[in-house]
């Protein structure tokens, strides 16, 4: 006689969405097990959670309608046993999810969605909801403002298209660091912290292993996210920028310019603009996505094949900027 096997059991999370303004009966499968939808009973309903959550939290989700939703099964003996192998890179399924929902969010911030995240996520073992657990929402600057807007059925389209290829990315790759920066930078009210994440998150995309940093760094992502060499010269000036301001902070020489001012804002929205148009490029052609998370070498050297390409505008608008001797990389 066969012994009988048990089934893997059924787990559910829900993150409710603060300030995402669809209609209540909304449903949008973002992929085969994720969607936005209407939040679940099992989450409204549940006294002894909500009772273990302060007012302030039961009036935000009060006000919330719709939440990233997903199910998944767990072979629990199985992940036990794969946990006490002591597998370096084991995740468990409920961490695997947890990430998930971040790259959910993520993608709308790509999209420039302003202001939608969430700070609380449920999970569901069967029908039976656990603690929630407490996550930092995404802060927004004032720059994000002026996109403030109702949702269309395009941006869900995009949205979708982007979380599938964030899903995809290899957990020990270039994008993945870059994600892990981007994420901690967004939930960083301090702006010379969120400045410096989000250069981390650039350099894990644009960097160089020696030599000189701050020219090669600039002009690759320049010429990455541009749309013709005009306009890779302009991004190239910003960026020497912004990294000068992020080796200010490195070094602990906060000043004006780093610090919560109008201008500091600004400059930390510039690079929030290159750390978006990356990500959605790089996201959007399979091709290069599967470049960036390669080997270094080969990221490398299809990043500085980059000024030379056709691709970017026509061959010999404006040359390659000149380095000059302020581009002095800081130590």
């Amino acid at each position: 006689m066969k012994e009988l096997k048990e089934l893997p059991l059924l787990f559910k999370i829900a993150a409710p969405l603060h300030d995402l303004r669809l209609g209540r009966n909304i449903f949008f499968q973002l992929a085969p097990d994720t969607f936005l939808a209407p939040i679940p009973d099992w989450v409204r309903n549940d006294e002894f959670i909500l009772k273990r959550l302060s007012q302030p939290d039961r009036d935000e989700l009060a006000a919330c309608t719709h939440c990233f939703l997903s199910q998944y099964e767990v072979d629990e003996d199985a992940e036990l046993m794969a946990s006490r192998a002591g597998k370096e890179i084991f995740v468990s399924a409920k961490g695997t999810k947890s990430a998930q929902v971040y790259l959910a969010n993520l993608a709308m911030w790509l999209q420039r969605l302003p202001y939608v995240g969430f700070n609380l996520v449920f999970h569901a073992r069967e029908s039976y909801c656990e603690s929630p657990w407490r996550h930092d929402r995404f802060l927004y600057l004032p720059n994000d403002e002026p996109h403030r807007r109702a949702i269309t059925s395009d941006d869900l389209e995009s949205v979708r298209s982007l979380y599938t290829a964030l899903c995809k990315i290899p957990r020990d790759s270039a994008p993945w660091a870059a994600f892990r920066a981007v994420t901690s930078a967004l939930q960083m009210d301090h702006i010379e912290i969120r400045h410096l994440l989000l250069w981390i998150a650039l350099e894990a995309l644009f960097g160089v292993a020696d030599g000189e940093i701050k020219y090669r760094l600039s002009q690759r992502l320049a010429f990455f996210i541009a749309n013709d060499r005009i306009e890779a010269g302009e991004l190239f000036v910003k960026a020497k920028h912004g990294y000068d301001a992020r080796c200010k902070i490195a070094h602990g020489a906060w000043g004006p310019k780093t610090k919560k001012t109008e201008t500091a804002v600004t400059l930390t929205g510039i690079t929030e603009e290159f750390v978006r148009r990356a990500f959605v490029r790089l996201l959007q052609e399979e091709e290069i996505s599967k470049k960036f998370s390669g080997s270094d070498k080969n990221r490398c050297a299809y990043l500085d094949r980059l000024p030379f390409e056709e691709s970017i505008g026509r061959p010999g608008t404006i040359p390659s900027p000149a380095r000059s001797p302020e581009d002095a990389d800081c130590e």
